[in-house]
């Protein structure tokens, strides 16, 4: 339980349980470290959702942002699948495009349906 303690910046901020045995203090740890990871798998969904598109940027460094951001978040767990992860892409460009996407996302895979998408703006 020492070596908890010890290597903890705040045990008190965390409420840590140190009056009892070593169980416990490392159940309360695991228990406050689950509310912060939850914390930052909604706030990265949040700033996923948030991304958009805008006239002025390069298409092929937005998909490459989005896409990483997607990953990150896979990574924390969140799980958000190709089917949720083409209408965040749908959601995140301008209104504009609509009619385009509309006819390629409905299919094809998202890799496809990306570089369509971006081939049928510059064209």
């Amino acid at each position: 339980m020492c070596l908890l303690i010890y290597n903890t910046k705040n045990p008190v901020g965390l409420e840590i349980n140190m009056e009892g045995i070593a169980t416990e203090a490392w159940k309360s740890y695991k228990d406050g470290y689950k509310v912060a990871s939850d914390m930052a798998c909604q706030n990265a969904e949040q700033d996923l959702r948030a991304t958009t598109y805008t006239k002025t940027e390069d298409f092929p460094i937005f998909t490459s942002v989005i896409r990483n951001k997607w990953a990150q978040i896979n990574s924390l767990g969140v799980g958000i699948t190709n089917k949720n992860f083409k209408t965040i892409i749908i959601n995140a460009l301008p209104h504009l495009w609509n009619p385009i996407v509309a006819s390629i996302f409905k299919d094809m895979p998202l890799s496809n349906a990306i570089l369509n998408t971006w081939w049928i703006w510059i064209s």
